[in-house]
């Protein structure tokens, strides 16, 4: 098995005033959330104000050797990683109503923000990485870096 690390920061939302507490109530959720479906999560101490990093570390079979096949191989285990972030919305984290929640993945030079109605799909989610880097499949992900960005804003949001 090979050990993937993929990168979970959680930061405030665009376009809006960010709420430490939320974002840390959120993280905090999520991270349960995750731990409780038998990932490994790991905290990431960096530095970097208004942010919450985590190492979400999932295996891969051995038996993956080329990018494509590695790439496609990881795509897999995003829908349930989604699923699971989404789903936090609904906790009690918030005060009254739930925040709004947008995730964005990142792999290669390619950043992709997903609708919640994509968040299971695998081939929109390949077609829209590789047209934002067309060379993601040539390189190797093996050694780079995937990772998921969860941000989070009250649910109205300040123009």
């Amino acid at each position: 098995m090979t050990n993937v690390h993929i990168q979970l920061t959680f930061v405030g939302a665009q376009g809006s005033t960010p709420d430490p507490a939320l974002i840390g109530a959120i993280a905090r959720a999520a991270v349960a959330a995750l731990r409780s479906r038998g990932y490994q999560i790991a905290p990431v101490q960096n530095g970097a104000r208004g942010a919450v990093p985590f190492d979400l570390i999932i295996q891969l079979a051995q038996s993956v050797h080329d990018n494509q096949a590695f790439l496609l191989e990881l795509l897999k285990l995003i829908p349930p990683i989604m699923a699971t972030l989404l789903a936090v919305r609904q906790l009690p984290a918030a005060a009254h109503q739930p925040p709004q929640i947008s995730v964005v993945i990142q792999a290669g030079q390619a950043c992709v923000p997903v609708p919640t109605d994509r968040a299971d799909d695998n081939d929109w989610l390949l077609e829209q990485l590789l047209a934002a880097d067309r060379d993601l499949i040539a390189g190797d992900m093996r050694s780079g870096r995937i990772a998921i960005h969860i941000q989070v804003a009250p649910t109205r949001l300040k123009h």
